[in-house]
């Protein structure tokens, strides 16, 4: 049926025709005849040509049809950009990736979607698009609207329209498996890295500290043996001395070594340490302090409750107060001390008014890769193994350990450990 639209059309069309054609009554038969076969002949071409255009369009709404399905469905986030960082188009897979509707995507700034940290990044990046015209790809994190955070390889393209304005469209890719993977790997090389330079640490010292006491030990020996009586006493003493170096060694490296490789029991309980202190203040001031007439002074609060494994923390007091001795000149003073600290922990120190180190050295006292050790002022040797136990062992603890030095002013070193039960 026509629509009214169709009749007035036609309507005109027939007005226009009889206005261009005032003879056509007059026309012959033939013309006529003519006339018609050709209108009849346009016809068909008309409907052919109709034909060819609605197979064509039919064409072009399946391929739009595949087109959006492709750029709904592929595993990157495509946008559309202006130049003011809006999102004015977005993909399925960018809304489903950013947690929102595609609607609610659409006007807002891209940054919103960008960890703040990283938006810099995203800035530089734009700018220097705008200006070379080139395209920029960077690696950036995203977040969520849960507020979970991804990284993407980021990838922006300029766009010129015919209106002189500009616009940029931007695909993103999710790399947040193959960041970790990244992450691991450093950290496995870190690792690893660690290791060699640990066992490079024990060959050395086995080699050098162990190889040479033991030694020592044979030569002596075999020179009591056939030496005068009135030397013995002195060789003695310096077997003795010897012996009793490499046996701290071998006691400091077995217990580094079950710690390399996780075989050292924690056994942590609630405990006042103050009777350990005292108990390792008195055996020490036996064995070491009165022979150098050093005072060692304890200032400890009323109780020293911690949350701790006596035996590892007997370890660091006594390798401390030991240390403490060692580089104390004679009639020197050394400081057990304690005190609260905020965050459930109470702070320990071990004080002295000895010759001290330059304070840029002290940080090598704990590194593995780091061998620091000097004679004491006796001419006492270490193992420089001591405080880097001191270092783990405390660090098993949840805690820290450090040291304040200056040359010829003395040392103090600090240690933390939990008042309560720590995971």
């Amino acid at each position: 049926m026509n629509t009214t639209k169709e009749k007035e059309r036609r309507r005109l069309a027939q007005t226009q025709f009889l206005k261009e054609n005032t003879n056509f009554d007059e026309l012959p038969l033939k013309d006529i005849k003519t006339l018609f076969y050709e209108l009849q002949i346009h016809q068909i071409e008309l409907e052919m040509q109709n034909e060819e255009l609605r197979n064509t369009q039919l064409e072009l709404e399946t391929t739009r049809e595949k087109f959006f399905d492709l750029y709904n469905q592929v595993p990157v986030g495509y946008l559309t950009l202006s130049e003011n960082g809006l999102i004015t188009e977005a993909n399925l897979t960018s809304a489903n990736r950013l947690g929102v509707t595609r609607n609610l995507l659409l006007n807002q700034p891209i940054t919103r979607f960008i960890l703040k940290e990283d938006q810099d990044v995203y800035y530089l990046k734009t700018r220097l698009l705008i200006k070379t015209q080139k395209k920029q790809q960077f690696e950036i994190r995203m977040t969520g609207r849960e507020g979970n955070t991804f990284w993407v390889d980021f990838a922006c393209v300029p766009v010129k329209t015919n209106d002189d304005g500009s616009y940029y469209r931007a695909i993103f890719e999710d790399i947040t498996d193959r960041k970790n993977a990244e992450f691991t790997i450093q950290q496995k090389n870190i690792e690893l890295q660690e290791l060699n330079v640990t066992k490079d640490k024990f060959f050395s010292i086995l080699s050098h500290d162990l190889k040479g006491p033991m030694g020592s030990i044979v030569s002596l020996l075999e020179m009591l043996q056939n030496d005068c009586e009135d030397r013995q006493e002195k060789m003695l003493s310096l077997a003795y001395q010897s012996a009793k170096r490499t046996y701290t060694l071998l006691e400091e490296l077995l217990l580094w070594g079950r710690l390399q490789i996780n075989k050292v029991q924690f056994n942590s309980q609630m405990i006042d340490l103050k009777w350990l202190i005292n108990d390792v203040v008195l055996f020490q001031k036996y064995v070491a302090a009165d022979k150098k007439e050093i005072k060692i002074q304890t200032n400890l609060t009323e109780t020293v409750v911690v949350f701790c494994d006596i035996a590892m923390v007997k370890v660091v007091i006594q390798n401390l107060l030991s240390n403490a001795i060692k580089f104390s000149n004679p009639g020197g003073v050394v400081t057990v001390g304690c005190k609260p600290q905020e965050g459930n922990k109470m702070l320990f120190y071990v004080s002295d008014t000895g010759i001290g180190i330059p304070p840029q050295e002290g940080e090598k006292l704990f590194l593995i890769d780091q061998f620091f050790s000097t004679k004491g002022t006796g001419g006492e040797q270490g193992t420089g193994l001591g405080l880097i136990l001191c270092k783990e062992l405390i660090e098993k603890h949840g805690g820290a350990i450090w040291i304040e030095s200056e040359t010829d002013k003395g040392s103090s070193f600090y240690f933390t450990l939990p008042t309560k039960e720590f995971t």
